[in-house]
């Protein structure tokens, strides 16, 4: 059975996941998703394991970089490019100059950069979801800047676990 969704993994997920740090209702519809796999198509990027990489707890970090490194990754997109010397491919660029990919440095208005380059790599990865349990500077921003994410991100929604499960169950076969 070929994958009816392509969700992309926020960094949140997978270290909430790991240390409890989850609303009922996201825990239980992370679980009710797990009952769709094979009709989901999961992905991270290579952001998630730097960030992951960071964390403190030897073990947690251990369980961490194991679940990022066992999620497929989406193709690396360079969002902006400097003008300094060596900062971009030869040609690229004129010496002096610079370069943001548009979609990332509108991202970079509505969020900080790490979150808008989580998005960003979601969004030319073509995935159809950007999962995340990032309330405070993710998901409460999307109301106030719902136009502008709509041009921005196009068919990529950004969702938490049951708004998710909402959008995909109609289109699922029931487990």
């Amino acid at each position: 059975m070929t994958a009816s969704f392509l969700v992309y993994i926020d960094t949140s997920v997978i270290s909430r996941g790991y240390d409890v740090r989850l609303r009922g209702s996201d825990a239980d519809a992370l679980e009710k998703l797990s009952e769709f796999a094979g009709q989901i198509r999961y992905v991270t990027s290579y952001q998630v394991t730097n960030e992951v990489a960071q964390t403190k707890d030897p073990k947690a970090r251990g369980i961490l970089l194991l679940l990022a490194a066992v999620i497929e990754k989406v193709p690396w997109e360079v969002p902006e490019w400097s003008g300094a010397i060596g900062g971009a491919p030869l040609g690229v660029l004129p010496i002096g100059g610079s370069w943001t990919h548009p979609v990332y440095a509108g991202l970079c208005e509505i969020f900080d950069r790490a979150d808008a380059h989580h998005i960003f790599l979601a969004v030319l990865g073509k995935c159809d979801f950007f999962l995340t349990l990032d309330r405070a500077s993710i998901l409460n921003r999307i109301t106030a800047n719902e136009i502008r994410l709509a041009e921005l991100c196009g068919n990529t929604a950004i969702v938490d676990p049951l708004q998710l499960l909402q959008a995909i169950t109609p289109e699922l076969k029931p487990p």
